[in-house]
Formats: C-alpha cells, sequence, structure tokens
C-alpha cells in the first residue's frame, strides 16, 4: 500500500537529434486511483547507465526496509558543491522541423538530457514536461520517482531512442599528445530502405592531413561502413584541444559531427635549476644544452628580485593545478591558498597572488569554487572521531588529520567559512591521542607534533598543563634532543619552548642543535637528519631546512645560519621550480611566509642586468618603491645554443648607501623526444611493457597492436629498501584505452585463461607463498586498473591475473585513480623487494603515438624515483 505505480509516456518512440520531447507521466496508488505527487525527472543516455549495469531504483524497499535499533546522522550538504546552469534546451524549447533537423549539424553532446528535481502531478496524477534533445546518436532512458505527502513512493522507467537516417559517428582517441599521427574519421550508417553513396570528409582547422581528406563511400541499407583518414597532430600546438567535423552527404540526406580531442603533453623533461642571493657586484652562470632536445619546446627561463618573496611562485602555481586528490594534497592545496590570501602583502607583484580564476588544460576553475570542493573532499575523508584517511576505505593517519587541522585553522584565518564541527573534531581526536593513549601511546614525535598544532587553537581547550608539562621535560633532556628527537620534531619544540617559555637555556640548547645537524656546501646550508631517530617517512632535506628556518623565524630569532637555509632552499628547487612534491612546497611556502613576516627586505636601492654571451638580456633598478616587484624574461630552445658553453654574466650598481642583495633564478628546461628518453634509476627500478593477452610467459614484448585487440600490461617494480607514501603513474599511448573491468559493459573474462574445452581456467598454484598465506589486500576506488577477485580455498585469486606463475609479489595499491591518458596509483608502504603491476589496455584508434615513461616516486621524498624509457606505440587499422 505504499508502494506507487509510475508510468512515463514518451509522445513516440524515436526522434531527431535537437527534436523536442514531451513526456507524459502518471501516478497512481496501488488500488488503480491517480494521486497528486511530487517527481523527479532525468533522462540520461543508456550507453552510460549500462557501464553500471543500469540498475533501476526501488525507493520502497529503500524507505521501508527493516532496519536495526540505531541512531545515524549525516548531512548532505557536502554534496551541494556549487549551482550550475542548465544548458539552454534542457528545459522547454522546441526543435526545428524534421527536414532541418536530418540536416543540422551535431555538436552538443550530453549524457543527461533533461533532469528536473520537482515536478508536480495534477489532480488526476498526471504530469508532463518538454525538453530538447541534445545531439546524441542514442537510447535514452527516462526515470521518474514519485512522493506524495503521506509518504507514498515509487519509480516509473521508459525509453526512446535518438536516430537519423543517416548517421555519422566519429572515431577519435580520448586525447592527443603533440607530434602523434593518427587516423581519424568514424563510421556512417544508412538506416534508409536504399543504396546510397555519400561524400565522406573530415575537416579540421588545427590538424594536419597526410592524405586524402575526402572520399566516396557506399553503404547498402541498413549497414554502415568505415572511413579513416591520416592526420598528424602538430608540435606547435601544445595547449587546448583539436577541433574537427566528420559529415556523410549525399543530395538527399546528411549527417555532421562535431568534435574535439584534448591535447595532453609530454611533460616528461629535464631541468637544471639553480639559484642564488648575490651581493658581489659581478657574478658569472654557464649554460649547456644537450644537442638532441626538442628545437621548439623549452628554453631558460630567468628572473631576478630583490626579496625572497619571489622563490615561491611557481611552488604555488604548481600547487593550484596539482591534479591528485588524496587528503594531505587536497590540505596542502588549500592550505596554500589560505597563506597567500593572508598575507598578500608579502607576495609582491600579482603573478604570485592566487588569482580568481586559474586554467587546468581547456578548463577555468574559480578559486572560491576550489575552496568549497576542497573542503567537501577533507569532510568527507574525515571520519566521526575526527580521524582523517588518504583515501575513502582506509584508516585514519594522525599525520593526515594534523595537515587536515593546520588547514581548517589557516582557511578561517583567510576568511573563509570552515565548518567548526569538523575542526572540533579533529582538534578532539587529536587531543585524545596525546592525553588519553590507551593502549596505543603516542611517541614523543607524534606528541611534539600534535602539541604544536593544538597550540594554534583555543590554548585553555586544547593545551593542557598536563601537555605542557609532558613537553617542557621533553625540551629539558639533553640526551632526547641529541639523540632522540627527528629535526622536524626539533623545529617544533623548539617553536613551543619559545612560546611557552620553557627557559632561556632550554631554548638556546634547543636552537643550538640546529647547528650541529647544519651541512654547509656551495648549495648553501642544509639540515640535515638525526641518524638515530628512525624516519617518519615525511623527513627530507627540504622539509628539514624549511622547518629549521620555521623554527628560526617564527621565534624571529637572528642567526648566521639563515642566509644559507634559503640559499639552500632555492637551490633545492626541481623540474619546473617548486620543491617536487606537495608537501614539500606547503612545507616551504608556510616556512618562507615565517621567514617574509619576519624580514621585510624593503630598503634596497639598486640596479642589476643580465648578459648571455654578451647580448643584453634582462635588468631592472629597484627602490622602496618597487621593491616587491620580479622581472623575468625566457629565452627560447630556438635562441640557444646547443652542443656549446655559454656565459651568463651578472652585474650589480648600489644606488644607496648601502651593499645590497639581489636574488636571481635560472630554469632551464628541455624536452627530449618520447624514444630518446632514458630510464632513470633513482630510488626505484621499472620495466614497462606490453604483451598480447595470449602471452603468458610474458616473453616478447610488442610495440603494437591490431585495432581492437586487447593487451596485458606490465609493470615490474623493484624497491632497494623500504618505501612509503609511493605514487606511480603510468601513461598510456593516446590510441588505446584502459580496460575498466568494474564496467558491466566490459568482458569480465580478459585475463582469465581457457582450458581445452573452453571452459575458463583457475591456477590456484601459486609459487609465492605470499598468495598462499593470502596477505593480499585490494582497497580499489573504482579504479580502472583493477578487476574482479575471488577467494577460493584460502588463496587469494584474482580474476585478472588467473593462470599467471611467477615468483613476483603482486602489487595491490591503497587507492588509485583513472584518468583518459594514465593510472595513477597509491601504495602507503612498500617492503624491500619485487613487485608486479597490471592492468589491461584495448587498441583503439589507428596511429603511431608516443609512449612516455612510466614514473614512480615516494610523494614526500621525490629525489627517490625511477621512470622507465620512453618509446612509441603504433596501433594497426583492422581490415
Amino acid at each position: 500500500e505504499k508502494e506507487l505505480s509510475v508510468v512515463i509516456t514518451p509522445n513516440k518512440k524515436s526522434y531527431l537529434p535537437g527534436e523536442a520531447v514531451t513526456l507524459t507521466a502518471l501516478v497512481t496508488d496501488s488500488q488503480g486511483s491517480p494521486v497528486k505527487s511530487e517527481l523527479s525527472m532525468a533522462v540520461v543516455d543508456m550507453s552510460v547507465l549500462a557501464l553500471t549495469g543500469n540498475p533501476k531504483k526501488n525507493p520502497v524497499s529503500f524507505f521501508y526496509n527493516n532496519e536495526p535499533l540505531a541512531i545515524r546522522t549525516s548531512a548532505n550538504v557536502k554534496n551541494i558543491l556549487t549551482v550550475a546552469e542548465i544548458p539552454t534546451g534542457t528545459k522547454g524549447g522546441s526543435g526545428g522541423g524534421g527536414d532541418d533537423l536530418e540536416k543540422k549539424k551535431r555538436g552538443v553532446f550530453r549524457d543527461t538530457a533533461y533532469w528536473e528535481g520537482i515536478v508536480n502531478t495534477d489532480a488526476s496524477g498526471k504530469a508532463t514536461i518538454t525538453f530538447t534533445l541534445p545531439d546524441n546518436l542514442t537510447e535514452w532512458q527516462a526515470e521518474s520517482i514519485a512522493i506524495t505527502k503521506d509518504t507514498k513512493v515509487g519509480a516509473g522507467y521508459s525509453s526512446f531512442t535518438s536516430k537519423k537516417t543517416v548517421m555519422a559517428v566519429p572515431l577519435k582517441p580520448r586525447f592527443i599528445l603533440p607530434g602523434d599521427s593518427f587516423s581519424i574519421g568514424g563510421t556512417v550508417f544508412n538506416e534508409s530502405e536504399e543504396v546510397q553513396t555519400f561524400d565522406v570528409s573530415v575537416t579540421s582547422p588545427t590538424l594536419t592531413f597526410t592524405g586524402s581528406a575526402k572520399i566516396s563511400l557506399t553503404v547498402a541499407p541498413h549497414t554502415s561502413v568505415s572511413a579513416s583518414f591520416p592526420v598528424t597532430a602538430s608540435e606547435g600546438k601544445s595547449l587546448g584541444a583539436h577541433t574537427f567535423t566528420f559529415s556523410a552527404k549525399n543530395a538527399k540526406y546528411e549527417d555532421v559531427a562535431l568534435g574535439s580531442i584534448p591535447i595532453e603533453r609530454n611533460e616528461t623533461y629535464e631541468s637544471t635549476v639553480t639559484a642564488g642571493r648575490v651581493i658581489d657586484n659581478t657574478w658569472r652562470e654557464q649554460l649547456y644544452l644537450p644537442k638532441n632536445v626538442v628545437a621548439d619546446r623549452g628554453g631558460l627561463t630567468l628572473s631576478l628580485s630583490a626579496t625572497m618573496a619571489t622563490v615561491l611562485d611557481s611552488a604555488i602555481q604548481g600547487m593550484l593545478i596539482y591534479p591528485y586528490e588524496c587528503s594531505e594534497q587536497t590540505a596542502s592545496k588549500l592550505r596554500t591558498i589560505a597563506l597567500v590570501k593572508v598575507n598578500t602583502n608579502l607576495f609582491g607583484t600579482s603573478t604570485l597572488l592566487v588569482p580568481d580564476v586559474i586554467t587546468m588544460g581547456d578548463k577555468t576553475y574559480r578559486i572560491e569554487d576550489i575552496v568549497t570542493k576542497g573542503l567537501a573532499k577533507l569532510y568527507e575523508n574525515e571520519l566521526p572521531d575526527g580521524g582523517v584517511v588518504y583515501y575513502k576505505g582506509m584508516s585514519p593517519d594522525y599525520y593526515v588529520t594534523l595537515e587536515t587541522l593546520e588547514t581548517y585553522i589557516d582557511l578561517k584565518a583567510a576568511g573563509y567559512q570552515v565548518d567548526q564541527s569538523k575542526v572540533n573534531a579533529a582538534a578532539a581526536y587529536v587531543s585524545n591521542k596525546i592525553n588519553y593513549p590507551g593502549m596505543y601511546p603516542l611517541d614523543t614525535e607524534s606528541t611534539i607534533r600534535g602539541s604544536y598544532v593544538l597550540s594554534r587553537l583555543d590554548k585553555a581547550k586544547w593545551v593542557s598543563d598536563g601537555m605542557l608539562t609532558k613537553l617542557k621535560g621533553y625540551a629539558a633532556s639533553t640526551d632526547l634532543v641529541h639523540r632522540g628527537l627527528s629535526t622536524p620534531a626539533l623545529a617544533y619544540l623548539a617553536v613551543l619552548s619559545d612560546k611557552e617559555k620553557f627557559g632561556f637555556l632550554t631554548t638556546n640548547r634547543l636552537f643550538g642543535e640546529f647547528e650541529n645537524r647544519s651541512v654547509i656546501d656551495a648549495r648553501g646550508t642544509s639540515v640535515g637528519a638525526n641518524g638515530e631517530v628512525p624516519s617518519q617517512g615525511f623527513e627530507n632535506s627540504i622539509i628539514n631546512t624549511a622547518l629549521a628556518l620555521k623554527a628560526f623565524s617564527e621565534t624571529k630569532r637572528d642567526s648566521p645560519l639563515i642566509e644559507g637555509y634559503t640559499r639552500a632552499i632555492k637551490q633545492s628547487r626541481v623540474r619546473d621550480g617548486s620543491w617536487a612534491s606537495t608537501y614539500n612546497n606547503i612545507t616551504v611556502i608556510d616556512a618562507m611566509t615565517q621567514y617574509l613576516l619576519w624580514k621585510n627586505e624593503s630598503g634596497a636601492h639598486m640596479r642589476v642586468s643580465v648578459a648571455i654571451d654578451g647580448v643584453p638580456t634582462l635588468g631592472s633598478e629597484w627602490s622602496k618603491a618597487n621593491i616587491l616587484s620580479t622581472v623575468a624574461t625566457t629565452v627560447p630552445m630556438t635562441a640557444l645554443k646547443r652542443g656549446a658553453t655559454e656565459n651568463i654574466t651578472f652585474k650589480k650598481d648600489d644606488l644607496g648607501k648601502q651593499k645590497d642583495a639581489f636574488y636571481y633564478d635560472m630554469l632551464l628546461k628541455y624536452y627530449l623526444p618520447a624514444d630518446s628518453i632514458a630510464p632513470r634509476d633513482e630510488g626505484f627500478s621499472i620495466e614497462r611493457s606490453l604483451y598480447r593477452s595470449d602471452d603468458t610467459e610474458f616473453k616478447t614484448p610488442v610495440t603494437s597492436a591490431i585495432q581492437g585487440e586487447v593487451l596485458h600490461a606490465r609493470a615490474i617494480i623493484r624497491v632497494p629498501s623500504v618505501r612509503q607514501h609511493v605514487s606511480i603513474e603510468d601513461f598510456i599511448p593516446a590510441g588505446v584505452e584502459i580496460v575498466n573491468q568494474h564496467f558491466a559493459t566490459e568482458d569480465q573474462t580478459i585475463g582469465q585463461e581457457r582450458n581445452p574445452d573452453g571452459t575458463l581456467g583457475v591456477n590456484t598454484s601459486r609459487t609465492s607463498s605470499w598468495w598462499k598465506h593470502g596477505l593480499a589486500q585490494i582497497f580499489s576506488s573504482g579504479s580502472s586498473a583493477l578487476g574482479p577477485r575471488t577467494d577460493t580455498d584460502g588463496v587469494v585469486t584474482d580474476d585478472m591475473y588467473a593462470n599467471r606463475e611467477t615468483t613476483l609479489e603482486r602489487l595491490y595499491p591503497s587507492a588509485t585513480e583513472s584518468h583518459d591518458d594514465r593510472v595513477f596509483a597509491y601504495v602507503s608502504y612498500l617492503e624491500q623487494g619485487e613487485y608486479v603491476y597490471d592492468y589491461y589496455v584495448r587498441a583503439l584508434v589507428p596511429g603511431t603515438y608516443q609512449y612516455l615513461p612510466m614514473i614512480v616516486s615516494e610523494l614526500y621524498t621525490p629525489e627517490h624515483f625511477g621512470r622507465t624509457a620512453g618509446s612509441s606505440f603504433t596501433v594497426i587499422k583492422k581490415n
């Protein structure tokens, strides 16, 4: 009696793309009587719904299923992130006449044709909606869920198609790299009752055709024929997307489809970064370029400034567009935004400010939306007890909780609205770990770090007298300070000692320990680790040096070490001028912010000029009026010598009464052809290849495949010692796609070997005891890299890897992300050993594509990394 009947009726069963659709919903109760109700109405592409098996909703069982006696609370506020404008045509409107729609260009493609959350039926139980279809050629499913004031519920479904007599359906890669050669085209369907001959063509303003762009094609009734045209993606177009038009026309019929292909870049480049603080009047650097660099990409970027503020520019910009989203990475991005917004006056020119809008690829994002979305992600990953997880499904991590809590604190200081209940819960989680440890007390390191973060909150509420007594005891222990504290713990304890006034001698001894751990060389002064303390996984020379600078700066404690720290931090930048990992970057940004708050380099008056082999290249004059300005220039690769040494000379004229220092940065970035990129072993050794699915012994790697063929991608990762927080990025060639066995539309037998009778075989004779004891656990977040798995007689068995005997340990990520151009995986902890990582790809679009290297690294110690060589891969057209 609680169930409603919902019947959705379209005004016809087949439509042209762009045509107006009218749907009528009739709602009746269990007796067949019409009822007034409120409906939601959605019309969705059936091919999208099919990916998950198109499950039908049953609101009756959802609302009226038996529930245990319990209390559960939740809020859906986190799901309401932005108000999106609904594209014109999804509500109301009408299409043109049939003849017009048969020939209109198709370029508006959407997975959802219509959505409305509130549609009210009248007293007769009826409601009618009208909307305009997008240009998809597909089957559409209409879904309506109804509810009445007395909580009767029901759901109804209907379907209809969008098609034309003649249909031109493009076939294109999901993305493309500059320099790739491939075929673009599609399939022409003839649904008429007669043989049709069409002029079939592709046009594009950005792709270069290497053959004919037009052919004549004869198609029999109710059949289809494919056509393709060879093109090249120019090296000169490296941003945005390639657009194209695929058409089939004759005197009576035509179909024209507009499409685009996003451009991804080969970002596997080599770079050299150098920087300095110069007080001399003349300074010289030398530049040498390899001979085989790509001639029209990369170059030398030079910048000059009179303050350390400008060193943060690249790191800030890199943090804003960082693509991955574990809790720490999200928190670091948001905290960067907060610190810059709070301390805008420290960061000089507008290039260093967080802009209102940033661009990532061909899309733009408002900073406010990034913060809102990021906070929603952190809220989602914060458990009811306040602990924060790296990814959903994992256990809470104490240090990630601390990073999240500091992000909440800084965002609030920057004026953003943060859920105070989330702040309190995270603070309570940390406080409870420190004050009420139970069976698993925190170590000294964790206690100090947590106490520092809590001290940034309401001290009376979160920092107890007992906690301060314990911290004071730590600080007073000479043996602990010298032998028992890591450098990060030393930095936080030194700040707490100064802030809470543990005593002059105690505080001096803590800061004096930095001198014992400092190493001075030509690059500056870096702070080493305490070799007697096990690494926490968040410690390296960049972090240690930045935290030392933070401790001196936050307490306004001068030292000869500080200039060396700033130089070492500048010199330790890699690749694009950042510090390689999100945690490294936010640690440096935080430390440098404290330094700039303390040291205001505002009195300099000087002129500096730069020349390359005697040719003037850059120059500026600074005074108090423009002290925070930066001048920079990029010398393109085409203007630099290759295979020869060039001299870069800096000259300074002091215009004031004092001898001022200037700062310079030089970034040389150069690209190599993909097949010229050499492998690197800097803490990980990697081998990666593609194999045919019947090559069960992995004996013959392949560099080509026939269109439609499924290949086994296998990487072997050798780890010489324990690694923590490991990231894996495996790029795929543009002409292939990742096989996602979580989709219901995918062949679930891929990866399984067949017995002679054709049945699927299951081999449980693993040679590794690691398998026999069932120690492998899979924590998948819907990645396309992992397939179904079973557990048979205590032996862990994954269908994807059935019948593969190996002594290598399987690598199962803690979390994964799937992108069009790569698989990204995260592993929290790896023992020393050899691991194998597998997934499957399908050859899709004919062409020759760059196969970029696979990269494995530690997130927080990025100097530990490895990569494979680059190569190329060919997809052969199927006859």
